[in-house]
């Protein structure tokens, strides 16, 4: 995808699993919408760093209990 530079961490405890569910207002365009229900399953709800295309400059955790809790 044109990295130019890239780290090999172990999975567990260097990161965070991310990605696979992409959070986004239109199911032509990700699999849950802003509050983490399923585009295409009635009554899922997904609320874990999965919904997180990409990691920002800090640690997950908070917003992913945000979520949550919303």
């Amino acid at each position: 995808m044109g990295a130019t530079q890239v780290w090999n961490l172990p999975s567990y405890p260097a990161s965070h699993n991310m990605g696979t569910n992409r959070m986004a207002a239109k199911a032509s365009e990700g699999v849950v919408d802003g509050w983490g229900r399923a585009h295409d399953v009635p009554n899922l709800f997904v609320s874990d760093g999965s919904t997180f295309p990409s990691s920002s400059a800090a640690n997950p955790t908070l917003t992913i209990v945000a979520l949550a809790i919303r």
